[in-house]
């Protein structure tokens, strides 16, 4: 029972004196740490002028708040002058005139090349109709 005891005490001396001894290095590590704030990057110029920015901003907002001042954003319009969509006797006659193409050049669209293509198109339509609302909700925002 005595050696027990004996160990006992020993243990805990042993104890405290390794949790004395990490508690010193923790506490003389965080010592050292510098935790003043440092400067937003300062240093380094914007790559834009700011002027110019707040106000094309300020524009922006004041257009989308007034639904009727300003020009819409047309999905048909090209680099060239702006295009209507096509009717659907000029779709037909399109497709006919490409089929009639590739038939005289031998080429020849997989099933999957056309279902990835129409894939494409469908996404690009998508993103195309909620483009211009999410445009003008992040410029309010």
């Amino acid at each position: 029972m005595y050696r027990d005891n004996k160990h006992r005490a020993m243990n805990i001396m042993v104890l405290v004196f390794v949790g004395a001894l990490a508690s010193a290095c923790v506490s003389d590590t965080l010592s050292n740490v510098d935790t003043t704030p440092q400067p937003l990057a300062a240093e380094k110029p914007p790559s834009y002028d700011p002027v110019q920015r707040e106000q094309a901003i300020a524009e922006i907002r004041a257009k989308a708040e007034q639904p009727g001042s300003g020009e819409l954003t047309s999905p048909y319009v090209e680099a060239n002058g702006p295009n209507e969509p096509f009717t659907p006797a000029e779709q037909a006659a399109k497709i006919a005139e490409l089929e009639n193409t590739s038939r005289q050049n031998d080429v020849v669209v997989t099933d999957a090349e056309l279902a990835e293509k129409q894939r494409s198109i469908r996404e690009l339509q998508k993103k195309a109709n909620s483009h211009y609302g999410n445009a003008v909700k992040q410029i309010k925002n």
